[in-house]
């Protein structure tokens, strides 16, 4: 849920193209869940994993440079791990279905779920960029849901 504020920032980004950017930014801004790994006590190490995803993040309590790495660290596991994966999962169903002549319900949603084993490599790959798994996972399940929400299959007015 967004107040009406919060979805002006998601509105405008839709307007140009940037829905799913839009949502994410807004889910790091207005629910906090911080994609990249914090160390408490270890201000050198945040500020150089910071300054990995966004460079000028140098003050860690400059709320816009930190955002931006922190949205910066989102869009490059989303790029990099999750689309990734969707993408192998979706390929491999639909060679499965054509070989095997299965015709599937073209719902999206079959192609894709969280195994224990995709958990274990979700948690490895996340732990080896200094992202925390259960953040991009939050901020993945705002804008699914915000979509889930906004384009129903089965909408009656």
């Amino acid at each position: 849920p967004m107040t009406i504020l919060e979805s002006r920032l998601v509105i405008a980004g839709g307007t140009i193209g940037l829905f799913p950017e839009a949502l994410a930014l807004e889910a790091i801004l207005s629910n906090k869940p911080s994609p990249i790994e914090h160390s408490f006590a270890d201000t050198e190490r945040n500020r150089t994993i910071l300054q990995t995803y966004y460079w000028p993040a140098s003050d860690l309590n400059n709320v816009h440079t930190t955002t931006i790495a922190q949205f910066s660290a989102y869009m490059f596991w989303d790029a990099e791990w999750y689309q990734q994966k969707r993408r192998w999962k979706a390929d491999s169903e639909f060679a499965n279905k054509t070989m095997n002549n299965i015709v599937g319900d073209g719902h999206p949603g079959d192609t894709w779920d969280w195994t224990p084993q995709i958990e274990e490599e979700h948690a490895e790959w996340c732990r080896k960029h200094q992202i925390n798994p259960t953040s991009v996972r939050a901020i993945t399940t705002v804008i699914e849901n915000t979509y889930q929400v906004l384009f129903q299959a089965n909408f009656e007015p």
